[in-house]
């Protein structure tokens, strides 16, 4: 059975390697640039209220739509005339 310090031996051979310079800064402005390019949480809120809105009110123009064109073909189908004109 091998002892604990035989066991770590290996790790004697491990020696400390250079960072090239300006490592940590290099690190820093990634995550600066990463953290300016975000879209601020009131902008992201602004866009999802107004799409919903544009949305709602594609939705309902659409159906207002929907409902024109059934009362026409009903009105069509029951050949009631849609004009007013009494004499043609």
């Amino acid at each position: 059975m091998k002892t604990e310090s035989s066991f770590l031996k290996p790790l004697d051979t491990i020696q400390e390697v250079e960072t090239p310079p300006f490592l940590l800064t290099r690190i820093h402005q990634r995550i600066e640039a990463i953290k300016a390019n975000q879209i601020s949480p009131k902008l992201a809120w602004g866009l999802a209220v107004s799409f919903s809105f544009l949305l709602i009110m594609n939705m309902v123009i659409l159906n207002g739509n929907r409902k024109e064109k059934h009362e026409n073909n009903l009105v069509e189908s029951l050949h009631i005339s849609t004009n007013n004109d009494l004499y043609k």
